[in-house]
C-alpha cells in the first residue's frame, strides 16, 4: 500500500506514477495541498482536510474536481494502511491546475493521493526555532491556504538549519509572528496562551482549528491575537509548541537561542 499511489481516480504503483511536464503544478507551483496523518487506528481529520482542500481551490479559482472520489480513495487507503499496521503515515493530497499557458486554463485539473512512511510516531523531539529574515506577505491570500509555493518556508528551514535550529519562526511584514515555516505556534505568555490571528498571516489549517476547540472545550484561556516577537524576550515566563497534522503538539526548546518553559498541549487525538 504505502508503495501505491492514486492520481486522477486510478491506483497505480508510486515508481511509475505519471504527471505531465506541462502541469502547472509543475511548472509555476500553481497548485495545493493537505496533509494528513495516519496514526495506526485511523487517518485524523479527513473531512476537515477535504473541506480545507476545497476552500483553497477556491482560493485559486480551480475548475471543479471530484472529491467525492478522493474521499473514497482516502477511506479505501485507511482500510488498507490498517492492514498494513504501520503507525505513523504521511498522507498528502494534491490538486493541481492541470495543463494549460497564462492566467486562465480550461484543462482538467490533477488530483494525486500519495503515502509516505515516517520515521516514527508522535511525539517528535522538541523544536529550536530561529527566527527568519524572510517575512510572510499577510496581504497575499496564498498564505491562508495551503499552495503548493513553498519556496519561502524551505528556504526559512534551510537557513535555520545552518544555525543548527530544526524550525524557523516567521514574520509578516509588519514585525508580527505569522507562524513556523511548517505549522502554527501557540505562545504561553504570563499563564495565557496566544496565537496569531488569521488576518497576520496565518493558515487556519486542521490542527490550529483542532487546538483552539481543545483548549476551549476544557476552559483554558485561549487569545487569537497579534504577537511582537519581542513579548517572547521581555516576559519571564514563557512557553511555546508549534502544531501541524504531522506532529500534532511539538513543544518549543527555545527561540533564537532563548531557552523557554516546557508547558505542552496534550490531545488525544
Amino acid at each position: 500500500m504505502i508503495d501505491q499511489t492514486w492520481v486522477n481516480g486510478d491506483w497505480v504503483d508510486a515508481g511509475s506514477a505519471q504527471i505531465s511536464v506541462g502541469d502547472r503544478g509543475f511548472l509555476l507551483g500553481d497548485s495545493c495541498f493537505e496533509t494528513l496523518y495516519f496514526n495506526g487506528r485511523y487517518i485524523e481529520g479527513k473531512s476537515e482536510h477535504l473541506r480545507l482542500l476545497a476552500r483553497s481551490m477556491d482560493v485559486l479559482q480551480f475548475p471543479a474536481c471530484d472529491l467525492a472520489a478522493l474521499e473514497a480513495a482516502l477511506k479505501e487507503a485507511e482500510d488498507r494502511l490498517l492492514q498494513i499496521g504501520l503507525s505513523a503515515v504521511s498522507v498528502r493530497m494534491t490538486v493541481s491546475r492541470g495543463e494549460g499557458r497564462g492566467a486562465f486554463v480550461s484543462g482538467a485539473p490533477n488530483c494525486v493521493l500519495q503515502f509516505f512512511k515516517l520515521e516514527h510516531a508522535r511525539p517528535f523531539e522538541p523544536l529550536k526555532v530561529f527566527t527568519s529574515a524572510i517575512r510572510r506577505n499577510e496581504t497575499s491570500p496564498l498564505v491562508k491556504i495551503k499552495a503548493g509555493c513553498y519556496g519561502d518556508h524551505l528556504a526559512a528551514l534551510r537557513a535555520a538549519a545552518e544555525v543548527g535550529g530544526n524550525e524557523a519562526l516567521m514574520l509578516n511584514t509588519q514585525g508580527k509572528i505569522a507562524g513556523l515555516a511548517m505549522g502554527n505556534i501557540f505562545v504561553r505568555l504570563g499563564g495565557e496562551w496566544v496565537t496569531p490571528p488569521v488576518e497576520d498571516g496565518v493558515r487556519n489549517g486542521f490542527m490550529r482549528s483542532t487546538v483552539i476547540a481543545f483548549l476551549k472545550s476544557k476552559g483554558i484561556s485561549i487569545e487569537e491575537r497579534s504577537i511582537k516577537v519581542e513579548e517572547l524576550f521581555e516576559k519571564k515566563s514563557v512557553s511555546a509548541v508549534g502544531v501541524n497534522s504531522l506532529w500534532g503538539s511539538r513543544p518549543i526548546l527555545s527561540i533564537d537561542g532563548k531557552k523557554l518553559e516546557q508547558s505542552g498541549i496534550q490531545m488525544d487525538l
